[in-house]
């Protein structure tokens, strides 16, 4: 709660109440999946538009929406 971390040591009944008390908001709430890990991208990908573009003057396969294959940003990236 508030980026802190609490561990409560609760008897059996305690502990039913506290899960009665939250039910509304865990109910109401999202997983958080924690990797203990952070990470930052570092590099910034080329603009998706200016790829598909040059994907198609090209001759390569790519979607009108959606992801771009790596291959194509890989071939992007040594034409550029």
């Amino acid at each position: 709660m508030d980026g802190k971390v609490y561990e409560i040591d609760l008897n059996p009944a305690n502990a039913k109440k506290l899960r009665k008390a939250l039910a509304p908001y865990v109910t109401a709430g999202r997983k958080h999946a924690k990797s203990g890990k952070t990470y930052r991208h570092t590099a910034v990908a080329p603009d998706p538009a200016a790829v598909r573009a040059w994907a198609r003057s090209n001759k390569m396969d790519v979607p009108a929406r959606g992801r771009i294959p790596k291959k194509v940003y890989e071939a992007f990236a040594e034409a550029s």
